[in-house]
Protein backbone atom coordinates (compact mmCIF):
# COMPACT_ATOMS: atom_id res chain seq x y z
CA UNK A 1 0.00 0.00 0.00
CA UNK A 2 1.60 3.26 -1.11
CA UNK A 3 1.25 6.25 1.61
CA UNK A 4 0.74 9.66 0.42
CA UNK A 5 2.11 12.20 2.17
CA UNK A 6 -0.71 13.27 4.38
CA UNK A 7 -1.91 9.96 5.52
CA UNK A 8 -0.84 7.93 8.53
CA UNK A 9 0.37 4.12 8.08
CA UNK A 10 -0.16 3.59 11.19
CA UNK A 11 -4.51 4.07 10.85
CA UNK A 12 -4.39 0.69 8.24
CA UNK A 13 -2.29 -1.20 10.54
CA UNK A 14 -4.69 -2.58 14.15
CA UNK A 15 -1.66 -2.19 17.10
CA UNK A 16 0.67 -0.73 14.96
CA UNK A 17 0.42 2.78 16.57
CA UNK A 18 1.07 1.68 20.10
CA UNK A 19 4.18 -0.38 18.77
CA UNK A 20 5.37 2.64 17.08
CA UNK A 21 4.88 5.24 20.18
CA UNK A 22 6.66 2.95 22.71
CA UNK A 23 9.26 2.67 20.53
CA UNK A 24 9.59 6.17 19.65
CA UNK A 25 8.93 7.29 23.59
CA UNK A 26 11.46 4.74 25.23
CA UNK A 27 13.87 6.13 22.36
CA UNK A 28 13.83 9.51 23.58
CA UNK A 29 13.65 8.75 27.38
CA UNK A 30 17.03 6.57 26.95
CA UNK A 31 18.59 8.81 24.12
CA UNK A 32 17.92 11.92 25.51
CA UNK A 33 17.65 11.42 29.08
CA UNK A 34 20.02 8.48 29.13
CA UNK A 35 17.91 7.06 31.73
CA UNK A 36 17.97 4.10 33.56
CA UNK A 37 13.78 3.97 33.31
CA UNK A 38 13.79 3.98 29.45
CA UNK A 39 16.65 1.18 28.97
CA UNK A 40 14.54 -0.71 31.23
CA UNK A 41 11.17 -0.42 29.51
CA UNK A 42 13.34 -1.28 25.80
CA UNK A 43 14.47 -4.64 27.87
CA UNK A 44 11.20 -5.18 28.47
CA UNK A 45 9.99 -5.04 25.21
CA UNK A 46 13.27 -6.92 23.95
CA UNK A 47 12.10 -9.48 25.73
CA UNK A 48 8.16 -9.61 24.87
CA UNK A 49 9.87 -10.21 21.24
CA UNK A 50 12.07 -13.14 22.26
CA UNK A 51 8.38 -15.14 22.23
CA UNK A 52 7.17 -13.86 18.87
CA UNK A 53 8.42 -16.40 16.34
CA UNK A 54 10.48 -16.12 13.15
CA UNK A 55 7.88 -15.19 10.70
CA UNK A 56 6.04 -12.61 13.43
CA UNK A 57 9.46 -10.69 13.96
CA UNK A 58 9.65 -10.28 9.96
CA UNK A 59 6.21 -9.16 10.16
CA UNK A 60 7.28 -6.18 13.10
CA UNK A 61 10.16 -5.36 11.14
CA UNK A 62 7.99 -4.40 7.94
CA UNK A 63 5.81 -2.73 10.30
CA UNK A 64 8.72 -0.89 11.77
CA UNK A 65 9.80 0.21 8.11
CA UNK A 66 6.26 2.80 8.01
CA UNK A 67 8.04 4.82 10.35
CA UNK A 68 9.41 8.19 9.52
CA UNK A 69 12.96 6.65 8.79
CA UNK A 70 15.35 8.78 12.15
CA UNK A 71 12.40 6.83 14.14
CA UNK A 72 13.69 3.35 12.44
CA UNK A 73 17.45 3.22 13.79
CA UNK A 74 16.27 2.04 17.25
CA UNK A 75 13.54 -0.26 17.10
CA UNK A 76 15.03 -2.36 13.61
CA UNK A 77 17.80 -2.92 14.97
CA UNK A 78 16.55 -4.39 18.25
CA UNK A 79 13.70 -7.00 16.35
CA UNK A 80 16.69 -7.81 13.97
CA UNK A 81 19.02 -8.98 17.28
CA UNK A 82 15.98 -11.18 18.11
CA UNK A 83 15.72 -12.50 14.92
CA UNK A 84 19.30 -13.14 15.01
CA UNK A 85 19.02 -16.41 17.06
CA UNK A 86 16.70 -17.42 15.31
CA UNK A 87 17.11 -16.92 11.59
CA UNK A 88 20.41 -15.05 11.03
CA UNK A 89 20.05 -15.26 7.77
CA UNK A 90 16.73 -13.25 6.98
CA UNK A 91 18.29 -10.76 9.80
CA UNK A 92 20.84 -9.94 7.52
CA UNK A 93 18.53 -9.79 4.48
CA UNK A 94 16.41 -7.45 6.25
CA UNK A 95 19.72 -5.48 7.58
CA UNK A 96 20.53 -5.01 4.07
CA UNK A 97 17.71 -2.70 3.42
CA UNK A 98 18.40 -0.36 6.21
CA UNK A 99 19.43 3.33 5.70
CA UNK A 100 20.50 3.82 9.16
CA UNK A 101 22.51 2.12 10.91
CA UNK A 102 22.97 -0.44 8.21
CA UNK A 103 26.47 -1.73 8.96
CA UNK A 104 26.56 -1.57 12.41
CA UNK A 105 23.34 -3.80 12.12
CA UNK A 106 24.82 -6.17 10.12
CA UNK A 107 27.82 -6.34 11.79
CA UNK A 108 26.03 -7.12 15.20
CA UNK A 109 23.86 -10.03 13.69
CA UNK A 110 27.47 -11.72 12.10
CA UNK A 111 28.82 -11.38 15.69
CA UNK A 112 25.97 -13.48 17.05
CA UNK A 113 26.21 -15.80 14.28
CA UNK A 114 29.79 -16.51 14.85
CA UNK A 115 28.93 -17.36 18.66
CA UNK A 116 26.64 -20.19 17.31
CA UNK A 117 27.37 -21.53 14.60
CA UNK A 118 31.03 -19.98 13.08
CA UNK A 119 30.93 -22.14 10.13
CA UNK A 120 27.63 -21.10 9.03
CA UNK A 121 28.34 -17.73 9.08
CA UNK A 122 31.32 -18.12 7.45
CA UNK A 123 30.18 -19.78 4.30
CA UNK A 124 27.16 -17.42 4.40
CA UNK A 125 29.48 -14.50 3.98
CA UNK A 126 32.18 -15.92 1.65
CA UNK A 127 28.83 -16.41 -0.54
CA UNK A 128 27.33 -12.98 -0.30
CA UNK A 129 30.36 -10.98 1.14
CA UNK A 130 30.45 -8.01 -1.74
CA UNK A 131 26.99 -7.46 -1.08
CA UNK A 132 26.76 -6.76 2.96
CA UNK A 133 28.52 -3.42 4.01
CA UNK A 134 29.19 -0.79 2.65
CA UNK A 135 32.55 0.63 1.15
CA UNK A 136 35.02 3.08 3.24
CA UNK A 137 37.01 3.65 0.67
CA UNK A 138 38.36 6.81 2.64
CA UNK A 139 39.44 5.14 5.61
CA UNK A 140 40.41 1.69 5.50
CA UNK A 141 40.57 1.57 8.85
CA UNK A 142 37.40 2.39 9.83
CA UNK A 143 35.90 0.17 7.39
CA UNK A 144 33.23 -2.48 9.14
CA UNK A 145 33.81 -5.68 7.92
CA UNK A 146 32.13 -9.27 8.77
CA UNK A 147 35.42 -10.51 7.27
CA UNK A 148 37.27 -9.67 10.72
CA UNK A 149 33.98 -10.67 12.88
CA UNK A 150 33.90 -14.14 11.63
CA UNK A 151 38.08 -14.72 11.30
CA UNK A 152 38.36 -13.74 15.30
CA UNK A 153 35.46 -15.66 16.09
CA UNK A 154 36.88 -18.83 14.18
CA UNK A 155 40.59 -17.95 15.70
CA UNK A 156 38.83 -18.07 19.16
CA UNK A 157 37.65 -21.13 18.32
CA UNK A 158 39.58 -23.19 16.34
CA UNK A 159 43.28 -22.65 15.52
CA UNK A 160 45.44 -20.11 13.62
CA UNK A 161 45.52 -22.32 10.56
CA UNK A 162 41.90 -22.72 10.30
CA UNK A 163 41.14 -18.93 10.47
CA UNK A 164 44.10 -18.16 7.70
CA UNK A 165 43.09 -20.51 5.15
CA UNK A 166 39.37 -19.35 5.28
CA UNK A 167 40.51 -15.18 5.21
CA UNK A 168 42.89 -16.52 2.27
CA UNK A 169 39.75 -17.95 0.08
CA UNK A 170 37.71 -15.03 0.30
CA UNK A 171 37.31 -13.60 -3.10
CA UNK A 172 37.54 -9.55 -1.77
CA UNK A 173 40.58 -8.37 -1.36
CA UNK A 174 39.84 -5.59 0.75
CA UNK A 175 37.91 -8.28 3.22
CA UNK A 176 40.43 -11.03 3.01
CA UNK A 177 43.41 -7.78 4.69
CA UNK A 178 40.75 -6.80 6.57
CA UNK A 179 40.18 -10.71 8.24
CA UNK A 180 43.90 -11.03 7.99
CA UNK A 181 44.69 -7.76 9.97
CA UNK A 182 42.11 -8.75 12.70
CA UNK A 183 43.51 -11.97 12.96
CA UNK A 184 47.17 -10.38 13.39
CA UNK A 185 45.83 -8.25 15.96
CA UNK A 186 44.31 -10.73 18.14
CA UNK A 187 47.53 -13.02 17.69
CA UNK A 188 49.68 -9.88 19.02
CA UNK A 189 47.66 -8.49 21.57
CA UNK A 190 47.52 -12.42 23.27
CA UNK A 191 51.29 -13.06 22.56
CA UNK A 192 53.65 -11.28 20.27
CA UNK A 193 55.86 -13.81 20.24
CA UNK A 194 53.19 -16.00 18.68
CA UNK A 195 52.88 -13.49 16.15
CA UNK A 196 56.55 -12.91 15.76
CA UNK A 197 56.84 -17.17 14.56
CA UNK A 198 53.97 -16.68 12.21
CA UNK A 199 55.44 -13.77 10.12
CA UNK A 200 58.16 -15.58 9.52
CA UNK A 201 55.88 -18.06 7.26
CA UNK A 202 54.05 -15.06 5.42
CA UNK A 203 54.76 -13.75 1.63
CA UNK A 204 55.52 -10.29 1.16
CA UNK A 205 51.73 -8.68 0.85
CA UNK A 206 50.58 -11.05 4.01
CA UNK A 207 53.93 -10.03 5.83
CA UNK A 208 53.17 -6.36 5.32
CA UNK A 209 49.89 -6.42 7.12
CA UNK A 210 50.93 -8.42 9.69
CA UNK A 211 53.78 -6.25 10.22
CA UNK A 212 51.37 -3.13 10.68
CA UNK A 213 49.21 -5.24 12.97
CA UNK A 214 51.86 -6.37 15.23
CA UNK A 215 52.59 -2.74 15.60
CA UNK A 216 48.91 -1.57 16.00
CA UNK A 217 48.32 -4.54 18.57
CA UNK A 218 51.19 -4.92 20.93
CA UNK A 219 50.72 -4.55 24.04
CA UNK A 220 51.37 -1.21 25.77
CA UNK A 221 52.98 -2.66 28.81
CA UNK A 222 55.63 -3.93 27.20
CA UNK A 223 56.56 -1.48 24.19
CA UNK A 224 60.20 -1.26 24.80
CA UNK A 225 59.74 -5.00 23.10
CA UNK A 226 57.99 -3.73 20.08
CA UNK A 227 61.10 -1.21 19.69
CA UNK A 228 63.36 -3.66 19.91
CA UNK A 229 61.23 -5.84 16.49
CA UNK A 230 60.79 -2.93 14.67
CA UNK A 231 64.65 -2.09 15.16
CA UNK A 232 65.12 -5.95 13.19
CA UNK A 233 63.16 -4.96 10.36
CA UNK A 234 64.35 -3.54 6.95
CA UNK A 235 64.26 -0.25 6.38
CA UNK A 236 60.64 -0.63 4.34
CA UNK A 237 59.49 -2.64 7.03
CA UNK A 238 60.00 -0.06 9.65
CA UNK A 239 58.34 2.76 7.84
CA UNK A 240 55.38 0.26 8.01
CA UNK A 241 55.59 -0.82 11.51
CA UNK A 242 56.32 2.94 13.44
CA UNK A 243 53.76 4.93 12.33
CA UNK A 244 51.36 1.93 13.40
CA UNK A 245 52.86 1.48 17.23
CA UNK A 246 52.93 5.67 17.04
CA UNK A 247 49.43 5.92 16.78
CA UNK A 248 48.84 3.03 19.29
CA UNK A 249 50.80 4.88 22.08
CA UNK A 250 49.35 8.19 21.21
CA UNK A 251 45.88 6.81 22.61
CA UNK A 252 47.18 6.05 25.50
CA UNK A 253 50.23 8.89 25.61
CA UNK A 254 50.45 11.59 23.35
CA UNK A 255 53.50 12.79 24.73
CA UNK A 256 55.17 9.31 25.02
CA UNK A 257 54.33 8.73 21.35
CA UNK A 258 55.64 12.00 20.44
CA UNK A 259 59.34 10.64 21.49
CA UNK A 260 59.10 8.51 18.70
CA UNK A 261 58.62 10.85 15.64
CA UNK A 262 62.12 12.28 15.21
CA UNK A 263 62.25 8.01 13.60
CA UNK A 264 60.04 8.99 10.76
CA UNK A 265 61.55 9.64 7.83
CA UNK A 266 59.72 11.60 5.00
CA UNK A 267 56.15 12.85 5.42
CA UNK A 268 55.21 13.09 9.05
CA UNK A 269 51.84 14.70 8.49
CA UNK A 270 49.32 11.28 9.20
CA UNK A 271 51.87 9.86 12.14
CA UNK A 272 51.50 13.64 14.10
CA UNK A 273 47.96 14.16 13.13
CA UNK A 274 47.77 10.82 15.51
CA UNK A 275 49.33 12.05 18.05
CA UNK A 276 47.31 15.19 17.97
CA UNK A 277 44.06 14.07 17.80
CA UNK A 278 43.40 13.15 21.95
CA UNK A 279 44.77 16.19 22.38
CA UNK A 280 42.55 17.74 21.04
CA UNK A 281 40.02 16.06 22.58
CA UNK A 282 41.68 16.60 25.74
CA UNK A 283 42.34 20.63 25.39
CA UNK A 284 42.40 22.19 21.97
CA UNK A 285 44.55 25.13 23.37
CA UNK A 286 47.09 22.41 24.72
CA UNK A 287 47.34 20.77 21.16
CA UNK A 288 47.72 24.20 19.39
CA UNK A 289 50.81 24.70 21.93
CA UNK A 290 52.13 21.54 21.15
CA UNK A 291 51.59 21.60 17.70
CA UNK A 292 53.81 24.91 17.61
CA UNK A 293 56.17 24.20 19.39
CA UNK A 294 57.17 20.36 18.76
CA UNK A 295 56.05 20.49 14.91
CA UNK A 296 57.76 21.53 11.87
CA UNK A 297 56.31 24.65 10.39
CA UNK A 298 55.76 22.52 7.07
CA UNK A 299 53.53 20.49 9.08
CA UNK A 300 51.81 23.39 10.93
CA UNK A 301 49.67 24.06 7.91
CA UNK A 302 48.45 20.65 7.73
CA UNK A 303 47.50 20.24 11.28
CA UNK A 304 46.53 23.72 11.78
CA UNK A 305 42.28 23.66 10.55
CA UNK A 306 41.77 20.32 12.87
CA UNK A 307 42.98 21.79 16.26
CA UNK A 308 41.43 25.10 15.77
CA UNK A 309 38.28 23.60 14.44
CA UNK A 310 37.46 21.96 17.90
CA UNK A 311 39.20 25.26 19.53
CA UNK A 312 36.71 27.45 17.67
CA UNK A 313 33.40 25.05 18.37
CA UNK A 314 33.93 25.77 22.20
CA UNK A 315 35.76 28.99 22.69
CA UNK A 316 36.37 30.77 19.26
CA UNK A 317 37.18 34.54 20.43
CA UNK A 318 39.88 32.86 22.51
CA UNK A 319 41.18 30.66 19.50
CA UNK A 320 41.22 33.89 17.47
CA UNK A 321 43.58 35.63 19.70
CA UNK A 322 45.78 33.01 19.67
CA UNK A 323 46.24 32.54 16.16
CA UNK A 324 46.37 37.10 16.15
CA UNK A 325 49.02 36.89 19.14
CA UNK A 326 51.70 34.21 17.13
CA UNK A 327 55.03 35.30 16.42
CA UNK A 328 54.75 37.04 12.63
CA UNK A 329 55.91 34.22 9.69
CA UNK A 330 53.93 31.93 7.75
CA UNK A 331 52.57 29.61 10.86
CA UNK A 332 50.59 32.89 12.18
CA UNK A 333 49.44 33.62 8.66
CA UNK A 334 48.25 30.14 8.05
CA UNK A 335 46.68 30.01 11.51
CA UNK A 336 44.74 32.62 10.39
CA UNK A 337 43.88 31.68 7.64
CA UNK A 338 42.63 28.75 9.34
CA UNK A 339 40.69 30.53 11.49
CA UNK A 340 38.61 32.70 8.73
CA UNK A 341 37.91 29.41 6.85
CA UNK A 342 36.79 27.31 9.58
CA UNK A 343 34.49 30.70 10.82
CA UNK A 344 32.98 30.97 7.66
CA UNK A 345 30.12 29.07 9.02
CA UNK A 346 28.56 32.44 10.57
CA UNK A 347 30.49 32.94 13.96
CA UNK A 348 31.52 36.34 12.24
CA UNK A 349 30.04 38.32 9.97
CA UNK A 350 31.91 37.95 6.56
CA UNK A 351 33.13 41.42 5.99
CA UNK A 352 34.69 41.67 9.74
CA UNK A 353 36.65 37.95 8.15
CA UNK A 354 37.85 40.50 5.12
CA UNK A 355 39.17 42.69 7.38
CA UNK A 356 40.99 40.61 10.18
CA UNK A 357 43.15 38.76 6.56
CA UNK A 358 43.47 42.07 5.19
CA UNK A 359 45.02 43.68 8.47
CA UNK A 360 46.60 40.30 9.90
CA UNK A 361 47.95 38.47 7.52
CA UNK A 362 51.38 39.52 6.03
CA UNK A 363 52.07 36.47 3.54
CA UNK A 364 50.10 38.05 -0.05
CA UNK A 365 50.02 34.64 -1.09
CA UNK A 366 48.50 33.27 1.88
CA UNK A 367 46.24 36.50 2.07
CA UNK A 368 44.62 35.75 -1.07
CA UNK A 369 44.27 32.02 -0.76
CA UNK A 370 42.51 33.24 2.33
CA UNK A 371 40.13 35.86 1.27
CA UNK A 372 39.04 33.53 -1.69
CA UNK A 373 38.15 30.77 0.67
CA UNK A 374 35.97 33.45 2.57
CA UNK A 375 34.15 34.90 -0.95
CA UNK A 376 33.60 31.37 -2.33
CA UNK A 377 31.73 30.28 0.79
CA UNK A 378 30.06 33.64 1.12
CA UNK A 379 28.95 33.14 -2.45
CA UNK A 380 26.93 29.95 -1.62
CA UNK A 381 24.37 32.59 0.57
CA UNK A 382 24.65 36.25 -0.84
CA UNK A 383 26.32 35.67 -4.20
CA UNK A 384 26.22 39.12 -5.60
CA UNK A 385 27.46 40.82 -2.43
CA UNK A 386 30.33 38.30 -2.54
CA UNK A 387 30.76 39.14 -6.31
CA UNK A 388 30.97 43.26 -5.52
CA UNK A 389 33.41 42.09 -2.87
CA UNK A 390 36.07 39.69 -4.68
CA UNK A 391 36.35 42.89 -7.34
CA UNK A 392 36.87 45.10 -4.52
CA UNK A 393 39.17 43.45 -2.09
CA UNK A 394 42.46 43.61 -4.44
CA UNK A 395 42.41 40.25 -5.75
CA UNK A 396 45.32 39.37 -8.31
CA UNK A 397 44.10 38.83 -11.65
CA UNK A 398 45.11 34.99 -10.68
CA UNK A 399 43.24 34.14 -7.61
CA UNK A 400 40.17 36.26 -8.79
CA UNK A 401 39.72 33.48 -11.86
CA UNK A 402 40.41 31.05 -9.14
CA UNK A 403 37.89 32.52 -7.45
CA UNK A 404 35.06 32.68 -10.65
CA UNK A 405 36.36 28.96 -10.60
CA UNK A 406 35.76 27.76 -7.46
CA UNK A 407 32.27 29.52 -7.32
CA UNK A 408 30.95 27.34 -9.95
CA UNK A 409 32.46 24.53 -8.35
CA UNK A 410 30.75 25.50 -4.95
CA UNK A 411 33.63 24.36 -3.21
CA UNK A 412 36.09 26.11 -0.67
CA UNK A 413 40.01 26.12 -1.74
CA UNK A 414 42.22 23.56 -0.16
Amino acid sequence: MLVGPDRNPTDHRPGFTSNYQSWESNSRTSNSQHSSKGRSRIGDQLRELEKSSPGELLEKVRELRQLPVEHQALAIPAVLSVLADSDPAAALQEAKQLKYSKDPAIAMILAKWTQSSPAEAAAYYKKYEQSLFTRNHEDSDQQLSGSSIIAQAMLDSGSYEHAVTWARSLGNIADRNLAFRKIMERVTAQSPQAALVHLQNLADGERDIAIQSMAHAWPAEDIDSAIDWINTLEYDEQSLALPKLIKAVARRDPYEAATYLEYIDGNRDAVTASIIEPLIEKDPAQAADWLITATTPEEHRFLLQPVLQRWVDSHPETAKNWAIQLKDGATRDEAIAAYARITTSGIEEQTDLINLIHQEIRSSVIRERALVNVLVSWSLHEPELAKEYAHQTGLSSRSLARYLHEVKAQSPLD
